[in-house]
């Protein structure tokens, strides 16, 4: 019969597992850190010991949940694994949902699968994941970690409610530490005040806390966002400027959010970063967000579109096979690659599809400004069918073309 475990255990065990992690992290690539938790997993301790031990065991199956993105060949098989294992050393311990006093681990374990679904693409499963895992530690004390409001903003702003994301990573940023959660909830909070259109707004939040030392994984997404922000003083030049002058994280970044929508709207410099250049990107990333791969899909995509020896097609199939793809792209990515399709299929005479995927672009901005805004791409130079000919116009040349 296990001994039983006590609050102050498991509250240690959480937090102890946490600290090292994080301190980790500033030291070592994810890889590292996460055979670091896999190896305490499975350390032989004296019998009398077991039971703390096990906690800590809890935890570091949790953080491994949290690292695995950084090894996408592996995670399918080894989510699963940590998650029986957490769940079996939770019911060895007699831990039961919804009537423990401690089954705010089943919490714990949920926000964790969030975390890994939505870096994954697959919002749906996150939400999932997550409301079960709070259904769980119903009757017990729900821990308010900033953990849980930045998982909660991520899986809100990919669903495209950009303006109350802001406001939930705000409440993360508030806190009077400036930890790497604080500093996540600041680069989430200026991020999704940008896309939502909150244009002044964002520029107060990030002239507030100019002062503030980032760590440099975060640093490279201020400096996106501010040059992202001085576009309607300075034009487009600010964000050549800043891809021109960054080094390859930076220039990844840059290419992930415009290159492919831009080069080909606005008069700017191409600088030639393929797909090749975002996976160096995506290895050299503190934690590995998988929404990023799928974002390198994309270019990968357009650079196939953009290869005039393929036949054309086989572009149109792609062309369709990158548009079911979206739903695990980053929401901001995904805006621009709806525009960039629309104009691909309007530069290749297929304009009802230009005019399908023009909606869909302006259905997305207007979602994500809270209904101000159809068309948050403007200041890029993007203009959607509806905005250059009237709906009847594109459904008189629709019908021709089903005539001839």
């Amino acid at each position: 019969m296990s001994s039983r475990w006590t609050r102050t255990i498991v509250e240690t065990a959480g937090f102890a597992v946490k600290d090292e992690v994080i301190e980790m992290l500033k030291t070592r690539n994810t890889n590292e850190v996460l055979d670091y938790c896999l190896e305490q997993l499975y350390l032989e301790v004296p019998e009398d010991s077991k039971t703390e031990r096990d906690a800590y065991r809890v935890y570091y199956a949790i953080a491994c949940i949290v690292l695995v993105t950084s090894r996408p060949s592996q995670a399918e098989q080894l989510v699963p694994k940590l998650d029986k294992l957490v769940k079996g050393l939770l019911n060895m311990y007699s831990v039961k949902p919804r009537k423990s006093a401690l089954s705010h681990m089943f919490q714990h374990l949920g926000l964790a699968k969030a975390y890994y679904y939505s870096q994954k693409g697959e919002i749906g499963r996150a939400i999932l994941e997550s409301s079960i895992g709070f259904a769980m530690s119903k009757n017990t004390l729900r821990v308010t970690v900033p953990l849980i409001g930045l998982s909660h903003a991520n899986i809100v702003l990919q669903k495209g409610f950009a303006a109350e994301a802001a406001k939930i990573f705000g409440e993360v940023r508030q806190n009077p530490e400036w930890t790497i959660d604080t500093q996540l909830g600041f680069i989430g909070e200026l991020r999704s005040l940008r896309i939502s259109g909150q244009q002044e707004a964002a520029l107060q939040l990030l002239a507030s806390h100019k002062d503030k030392s980032m760590t440099e994984a975060l640093e490279i997404y201020r400096r996106w966002d501010e040059a992202v922000l001085s576009i309607p003083s300075k034009g487009l030049q600010a964000i050549d400027d800043y891809a021109s002058a960054g080094n390859l994280q930076d220039k990844g970044i840059y290419a992930l959010n415009k290159l492919w929508l831009l080069a080909r709207i606005g008069l700017v410099k191409d600088y030639g970063i393929k797909a090749q250049h975002l996976r160096q990107v995506f290895n050299r990333m503190l934690l590995k967000d998988l929404r990023f791969r799928y974002g390198t899909e994309v270019i990968e995509e357009f650079e196939k579109l953009l290869d005039a020896s393929i036949p054309f097609e086989r572009r149109l199939i792609q062309a369709q096979e990158l548009y079911e793809l979206l739903p695990k792209v980053d929401v901001e990515t995904r805006l621009m690659t709806l525009a960039a399709l629309s104009r691909w299929y309007e530069r290749n005479d297929q304009r009802h599809m230009a005019f399908v995927l023009g909606e869909e672009c302006r259905s997305l901005s207007l979602r994500l400004s809270g209904g101000k805004d159809d068309n948050l791409l403007s200041i890029y130079g993007y203009r959607g069918l509806r905005e250059e000919a009237s709906s009847a116009a594109v459904n008189e040349w629709i019908d021709r073309r089903v005539g001839t």
